[in-house]
């Protein structure tokens, strides 16, 4: 079977969840800097009807399907990886193969009000999580330096980047070459889900969102066919 696949023309690594840990381990036992996307529809949609985006996503090294909402646009072929996907929850293996390791981490994320919540939240499931400094606050070119500062000032294994907007990103890999550290995550709201309880209409949104994607790659397949 591929190991590539391809839903509204951005091409994604299809690998199972192991597959997955034992890359993310040679990425951050490696020299420079490696660029891990883990891929929302949400990005997809985003980047399909954005070049900068879809830039920005094609300069990831490994582009690793984190939602069973795409895996479901994809032949049948792929239902075993789909429910692996539900079973083994991406985020836990990973962050629990960083504490094995005893992995040094840089947390970035563009919400400051993310922050506290977050701590608690890796306090009670990651205790063990050697979170070495963070960044909250709005990325952009005015902040960069300070980011970078902190940043290399830790020299950590890994950057696990949170952000919704994925020009952040952008902003951040620009300074790559700069960077004292062997792997970052891009892990867009992914990680939220997990400590974010989202009211009533947050969840009615995600499914119309979920629809609209199915909807939108079933469309661009077929015009692909025709």
């Amino acid at each position: 079977m591929s190991k590539r696949v391809r839903v509204l023309g951005i091409e994604m690594d299809n690998h199972t969840v192991r597959e997955t840990m034992f890359l993310l381990e040679e990425y951050a036992g490696s020299e420079g800097l490696n660029l891990v996307g883990v891929i929302s529809p949400e990005l997809l949609v985003a980047a399909s009807e954005n070049n900068e985006i879809q830039n920005i996503v094609e300069m990831m090294e490994l582009r690793v399907i984190g939602d069973i909402a795409i895996m479901e646009v994809l032949e049948e072929a792929y239902e075993q990886q789909a429910g692996e996907l539900q079973r083994r929850e991406l985020e836990e293996v990973f962050l629990n193969a960083l504490i094995r390791k005893k992995r040094t981490v840089y947390w970035v994320s563009d919400a400051e009000d993310d922050l506290a919540v977050l701590e608690s939240y890796m306090q009670e499931h990651y205790p063990k999580l050697n979170i070495a400094g963070h960044f909250t606050g709005d990325i952009d070119e005015e902040q960069i330096e300070s980011l970078l500062n902190d940043v290399n000032s830790v020299a950590p294994d890994v950057i696990l980047f949170q952000s919704a907007a994925v020009k952040k990103l952008g902003i951040f890999m620009q300074y790559k070459n700069q960077l004292n550290a062997k792997l970052c995550v891009y892990l867009g709201y992914r990680t939220r889900s997990k400590y974010w309880s989202p009211n009533r209409s947050s969840k009615i949104k995600n499914l119309i969102d979920q629809t609209m994607f199915k909807r939108k790659a079933m469309r661009y397949q077929m015009n692909k066919e025709l």
